[in-house]
């Protein structure tokens, strides 16, 4: 990883390697800030309206995931050339809106019991996984 100077603008370049480590790194954090966000409304007493809290989780699950994308465009990759454009490419606002909205109606119908919370974050925890696999084998297709 290097650091270059264009237009005023400093980058950090990445190889592929470095490249996948970043994902990873970013999805993780993600995942957290998403995690987190769930248990604490799932908190007693936090869910007095399913559909208001149904409607700020999709708003917050969104500024959490277009903030950290964001934070990504100080970087350069061989072979990307913007990687907030490659990770819209690849995970397409609709297909991210869908895949936000289900995951927020398991979260919200898991049940009180902390098993079924437990269970609604494993739910979390495995799109993340199969998202960050999808993006990788598209990071070292040729054709990207």
């Amino acid at each position: 990883m290097t650091g270059s100077t264009t237009d005023s603008t400093k980058y950090n370049w990445l190889d592929r390697e470095g490249f996948t480590l970043l994902l990873d790194l970013h999805t993780q954090s993600v995942k957290s800030q998403i995690i987190q966000l769930f248990e604490d409304t799932q908190k007693p007493g936090r869910q007095a309206n399913s559909q208001l809290s149904e409607e700020f989780l999709v708003t917050e699950i969104k500024r959490i995931i277009y903030e950290s994308r964001a934070r990504l465009s100080v970087f350069k990759v061989d072979g990307i050339p913007d990687l907030v454009e490659f990770l819209a490419k690849n995970l397409p606002a609709i297909e991210l809106n869908r895949l936000i909205h289900e995951t927020v109606k398991i979260v919200l119908s898991s049940g009180d019991s902390d098993e079924q919370r437990k269970r609604a974050i494993q739910y979390v925890k495995h799109t993340q996984i199969g998202l960050l696999r999808e993006l990788n084998s598209k990071i070292f297709h040729p054709g990207f």
